[in-house]
């Protein structure tokens, strides 16, 4: 059968890949102006309402998942002949799988990998799926503006779901990745993904694929690992899933921790914010200048409605000199407004300097004069300040207004591009929006959710290299006002 020129109303530009279930063609969306990924049921399979059902339930998950390290699903159809398909994001910077054919990645390179790929699936898990096939080939690459580049987890262990729905006998996951009680049929939960991600991470340290059967440390494959490499992968993918890490958060801070350590051992200083008593002679921090003739709610505006804040505290810092191995410093610290009623955890290389303020959220449309809890953090604020700036950092300042999720979910960033928006669940659920800038600079913007109706509005800007963001995010707590 000759190849089809178009899918629906996306051109065909080449075939990315087959396999058993699926045909994954590289399109091309004429109205948009943008290259798309298109999976399609393979006509072997196309008959079996079973399996067309499950090829579908893989698009809505795609879609409901909604995040940011999950590849996004845009479009869903069927082909002339009656193949169901669905549209994704194109990974126009291949997969894991294809870097890794030239052996080990740098060692720092591989840890970072693997804290993205464990917030990818945790973020699954949080949307009450597993994935049941991490491994190289599912994690993808995506270019950003700027010249960087975005981790995304994609394919979600569709051949085993179908397995178990055809009842035709088809490998529950892929030799080498899956864990031992997935390989025996056994039930499973999300710490078969837990060993998964550990697994991928092993051949990205090693540049082996894991052996179950003869699972050696890594140390032994590649000398010169951080200390406690061989501990956290091991325990990781332990045969016995009581003694894994239990979920992938869990396993994420590890290797965040461990690619601390790959940074290398040089003397850092890092300073620790330390609540002082209050100074009446401390004045607002200045704050950027929004371009002239600038109407909407810029990043400007915002930073200068954030940081131009009535402070009723002052900072004082403590410097703690870190200089060897033995003693390294603590990937993250937590830092908290002046109230307490702020917190969150921040890279350590971020926690510099520390505001505890107030702010006026009526600055960038909402209701409240002053008054509202703000907290601004970053390794020299006066960098954070400047919309312009790479300096890394995180403002949040809270809000009672009932319309501040909507207001501040459509605010723009001149000189920045929309990347897409996702949701969150758990204890802060409510908006995220992505925005790639130049210099590689991305700006994510959140607006999130408390149980007693406040709204946290977070703004957090970070260089190119390993999300932060998203660990950030993971950490923040907005406890109650005080009652008089």
């Amino acid at each position: 059968m000759s190849n089809p020129e178009s899918i629906g109303r996306y051109a065909l530009v080449g075939l990315l890949g087959s396999g058993g279930f699926a045909v994954v063609w590289l399109g091309r969306d004429e109205q948009l102006n943008d290259q798309v990924a298109i999976k399609v049921l393979a006509d072997n399979w196309a008959h079996k309402s079973d399996v067309r059902d499950r090829f579908v339930k893989e698009a809505q998950v795609l879609r409901q998942a909604r995040s940011d390290r999950i590849v996004h699903v845009h479009d869903i159809g069927e082909t002339d002949d009656g193949k169901p398909y669905f549209v994704m994001s194109y990974a126009d910077q291949g997969t894991l799988d294809d870097r890794l054919r030239e052996g080990a990645l740098p060692v720092e390179t591989a840890f970072a990998h693997g804290v993205d790929i464990c917030r990818a699936v945790a973020d699954l898990h949080r949307a009450g799926y597993m994935h049941r096939d991490v491994k190289p080939s599912n994690v993808l690459f995506r270019s950003t503006v700027g010249g960087g580049e975005r981790l995304l987890i994609g394919d979600l262990g569709l051949t085993k779901e179908l397995a178990h729905t055809s009842g035709y006998t088809i490998a529950a996951g892929s030799p080498g990745y899956m864990a031992p009680e997935q390989a025996a049929g056994k039930g499973v939960d999300q710490r078969v993904d837990v060993y998964g991600a550990a697994a991928v991470v092993y051949r990205a340290v090693t540049g082996h694929k894991p052996k179950p059967e003869d699972l050696r440390p890594p140390s032994e494959l590649r000398p010169g690992l951080p200390e406690g490499t061989d501990a956290v992968l091991l325990r990781a993918m332990s045969p016995d899933p009581t003694q894994r890490w239990q979920t992938a958060d869990e396993l994420a801070a590890e290797f965040e921790r461990l690619r601390y350590a790959a940074h290398g051992a040089e003397a850092i200083t890092v300073q620790v914010p330390v609540p002082a008593e209050p100074d009446d002679t401390t004045g607002p921090v200045s704050a950027p200048t929004p371009s002239a003739g600038t109407r909407r709610m810029t990043r400007g505006r915002i930073l200068a409605a954030a940081i131009a804040v009535v402070v009723v505290v002052a900072a004082v810092v403590a410097t703690l000199l870190v200089t060897t191995k033995d003693d390294p410093p603590p990937v993250s610290v937590q830092v908290a407004d002046n109230t307490g009623r702020i917190t969150l955890t921040v890279p350590t290389e971020w926690a510099a300097q520390k505001q505890g303020a107030q702010w006026s959220p009526k600055s960038i449309g909402l209701s409240e004069e002053t008054g509202e809890p703000a907290l601004a953090v970053a390794p020299n604020l006066a960098g954070w300040h400047d919309e312009n700036s790479t300096t890394p950092g995180v403002f949040v300042g809270t809000s009672r207004d009932p319309g501040a999720r909507a207001k501040i979910a459509a605010t723009s960033h001149p000189g920045c591009r929309r990347d897409g928006g996702s949701e969150r669940g758990g204890a802060l659920p409510g908006e995220v929006v992505r925005f790639s800038c130049a210099g590689g600079v991305t700006l994510t913007s959140a607006a999130l959710s408390t149980s007693d109706g406040v709204v946290a509005y977070v703004q957090i800007r970070q260089p190119a290299g390993p999300d932060r963001a998203s660990a950030v995010l993971d950490s923040l707590r907005i406890g109650p006002a005080s009652v008089p």
